[in-house]
């Protein structure tokens, strides 16, 4: 395959990402969540389950932003204490993205002594890594898990901007 072809086809999933996941943002009616608290919910209300969201403070986790366990009966967001809270919001929304989406749980890190203690024994992991290398390393990265990441990325960025929003338009005619 080609630079172009590659290059393309990159295009077109990207095409699709933006599209199913605009779909899943318009057709759960996420733009009427107006608070994390409110969207947590209506996401727990989506996966059957409570959501748990908690910083944690643990100097293993150098790569390990974010990560979802899903255990039978709840499932846990955990996102690290030390990130700007700007960036603690993203990778919240980028996991309750994943699950709103019904992402697969991801065994990649399931044997991370980093994570199972957080897993225990039957908690399924998807975790949100900060990708170490070149940009030309993306292409060797599974496509499926680049997809299903570029799904959750594009919905919490959708929901970031719904949440971000301003309320009344008469407080954004103060700024021009």
């Amino acid at each position: 395959m080609s630079t172009t072809q590659s290059n393309e086809a990159l295009w077109f999933e990207h095409a699709d990402v933006a599209a199913r996941t605009t779909q899943t943002f318009e057709e759960n009616r996420f733009q009427d969540d107006q608070t994390l608290d409110a969207l947590l919910t209506h996401v727990s209300d989506l996966h059957g389950k409570p959501i748990h969201v908690d910083a944690i403070d643990d100097d293993d986790w150098q790569t390990l932003t974010a990560l979802w366990v899903d255990f039978p009966d709840e499932a846990q967001i955990l996102y690290r204490s030390t990130d700007t809270r700007l960036y603690q919001m993203h990778c919240i929304l980028h996991e309750l993205a994943h699950i709103a989406l019904r992402h697969p749980g991801c065994n990649v890190l399931g044997d991370d002594s980093s994570v199972a203690s957080y897993r225990g024994t039957n908690g399924v992991v998807r975790g949100r890594l900060l990708e170490a290398g070149r940009s030309e390393d993306l292409q060797n990265v599974d496509g499926d898990r680049r997809i299903l990441e570029g799904e959750a990325e594009h919905l919490a960025h959708l929901l970031s901007r719904s949440l971000l929003r301003p309320r009344f338009r008469e407080d954004e005619e103060v700024f021009g």
